[in-house]
């Protein structure tokens, strides 16, 4: 990532509020479910760090309405509604850390 797309990411991140929840390789909603799961606070270099270590990848778990209006650049749309229909959806990225977010702490509740 540029240092010009960087800083549009976090403008992008910081305008949309949005709350974000790191799942580590293999913790996927299936396997942490039964788990008491805590929203961690980071700052923008700790999660620009893990998006360039990790090969992480983020998931925006808004409406396909919400993601057309505004989005984090490179996130990938997967509405929470898909995942609580369909556990497996997330199996393409087993190998990577995941960036949930949405507009609120509820849809990424939901997503676990």
């Amino acid at each position: 990532m540029t240092g010009k797309s960087k800083t549009l990411y976090w403008k992008s991140m910081i305008t949309l509020g949005v709350t974000i929840l790191l799942l580590s390789p293999g913790m996927f909603p299936q396997t942490i479910a039964a788990q008491e799961t805590r929203v961690r606070c980071m700052s923008l270099e700790q999660l620009n760090k893990i998006i360039e270590t990790q090969n992480a990848v983020i998931v925006d778990l808004r409406t396909p309405g919400e993601f057309r209006q505004r989005r984090i650049p490179h996130a990938v749309n997967i509405p929470v509604e898909l995942l609580r229909s369909d556990r497996f959806v997330l199996d393409v990225y087993n190998d990577r850390t995941l960036l949930l977010y949405c507009r609120t702490i509820n849809k990424t509740k939901l997503a676990l």
